[in-house]
């Protein structure tokens, strides 16, 4: 399954102090959502950053939402967080809050830590049109612009072959669904797949989307869905928020104390 940017473009920093040795968990993903555990080596790629779970709301080009993420795997572990998603003509923001995540894949004192940093609040905005990458921390008043690689970008702006089943209809949250299997296929010939619930009431949005990753069940549930074109200021950085040229700079500094 083809990662989102973060698996390529962010990797975990280790710092040498002792205060500082923590694996930062950097968002976003959840561009998104990239998290990582002292005790693990890397926590999903996939999830909302996958570029199947992107790639399903391709009939609706504008709209805003809070997504509930759960995980579980193999050896019963799981993990629960949410996140704020925006998308509007190429653009793509996630914002999360590590705080308020649970479960038994989540380390407690590395989100205090990061925490203490200002660093558990992470906004990740993707500009397809402009090939950056914003990974914004409003708890430093800081973010990074970061150069999306151009294989990056053609993974997520290649043409697809999307085949679409229906499998049934079935109720979501008090909405009226029609479940579907979602399969994509590459040039290559390569294929995901992923399970779409599209609410009738909701012109076929998508509130509900399940796929399997390495052993992981992943079941994203959509609420607060609105319809329209999201703020155009939603997808820049914040004005007055210093800009740094890579993360690894931004954290350097903010575990730092600076």
């Amino acid at each position: 399954m083809v990662p989102f940017l973060t698996s390529t473009l962010i990797r975990c920093v280790y710092l040498r102090s002792m205060r500082t040795r923590l694996i930062a968990w950097v968002a976003m993903v959840f561009s998104v959502v990239q998290l990582c555990d002292s005790a693990r080596a890397q926590m999903p790629g996939a999830g909302p950053g996958n570029i199947a779970f992107l790639r399903i709301f391709d009939q609706h080009k504008a709209f805003s939402a809070t997504a509930d993420m759960h995980i579980t795997d193999n050896t019963k572990d799981s993990m629960d967080v949410s996140f704020a998603l925006a998308l509007a003509e190429g653009k793509v923001r996630f914002e999360v809050d590590l705080a308020k995540a649970k479960g038994s894949m989540i380390s407690p004192e590395v989100v205090a830590q990061m925490k203490a940093v200002g660093m558990d609040r992470a906004v990740s905005v993707m500009r397809l049109d402009k090939k950056r990458l914003y990974v914004i921390y409003p708890g430093l008043k800081a973010y990074a612009d970061v150069v999306m690689p151009d294989d990056s970008v053609q993974s997520l702006t290649k043409t697809l072959n999307i085949q679409r089943s229906a499998q049934g209809k079935e109720t979501v949250a008090s909405h009226a669904c029609t479940k579907t299997l979602v399969t994509l296929t590459d040039d290559k010939g390569g294929k995901e797949r992923i399970t779409s619930w599209e609410a009738t009431d909701l012109k076929g949005f998508p509130i509900q989307a399940q796929l399997f990753e390495a052993g992981q069940n992943i079941l994203i549930k959509l609420r607060d869905v609105k319809l329209t074109k999201p703020d155009a200021k939603e997808f820049e950085p914040p004005a007055g928020y210093k800009k740094y040229n890579d993360i690894q700079s931004l954290m350097t500094q903010a575990l730092a104390g600076k």
